[in-house]
């Protein structure tokens, strides 16, 4: 299958049955998602920086194998998943990612998760990271309170297939994380 073909055929089968990011990958279609992803590996671009232009900016987490998401939609009322990626801005000059875990409380009290980690450019594809902090943030942007919750976490991640609108990633722990661009951008 060809890699467009293969991302035509995986958004397809997220859309019709979206396990993985809020649900449990075992479950639905996942050996359609492995066959997607290994047509899109075999055809990723190459020689793109990790930290270019196509990194950068607002992603909607669509699918992942990672056990500590599942956990926490699990336990809490996940809305929405996102990373935001910047080339510039760390705490070191390096650059940041944003891991935003959006809750759906009682009430409509705006609340999320808020995972911030510096990342350095280890290779083309591979970006290597460091958390420096993790909150619990309730309200919105301008009157926020934020419960800081222990930080913990490093190591890296690399993009197996990228384009403008879609990103495939392996980590440091062997998880795959699908991510689509958000219309945020």
């Amino acid at each position: 299958m060809a890699a467009r073909g293969a991302k035509a055929a995986l958004l397809e089968v997220l859309t019709r049955e979206p396990v993985g990011a809020y649900g449990d990958p075992r479950r639905g279609d996942r050996g359609a998602v492995e066959a997607c992803l290994e047509a899109l590996a075999g055809d990723a671009p190459r020689g793109r920086s990790s930290r270019g232009g196509d990194l950068a900016g607002t992603w909607d987490l669509e699918w992942t194998t990672e056990a500590d998401v599942h956990a926490i939609s699990r336990w809490l009322p996940v809305s929405r998943i996102q990373q935001r990626i910047k080339k510039e801005g760390g705490a070191l000059g390096l650059g940041e990612v944003c891991n935003l875990i959006g809750l759906s409380l009682p009430g409509g009290l705006p609340a999320r998760l808020e995972a911030v980690a510096d990342v350095q450019e280890s290779s083309s594809t591979r970006l290597a990271y460091s958390f420096r902090s993790f909150a619990l943030v309730l309200g919105k942007r301008d009157g926020s309170a934020r419960v800081p919750l222990p930080v913990m976490g490093a190591g890296w991640t690399e993009a197996t297939y990228l384009d403008a609108d879609l990103r495939v990633m392996q980590n440091s722990r062997g998880d795959t994380l699908i991510l689509t661009r958000s219309g945020e951008d």
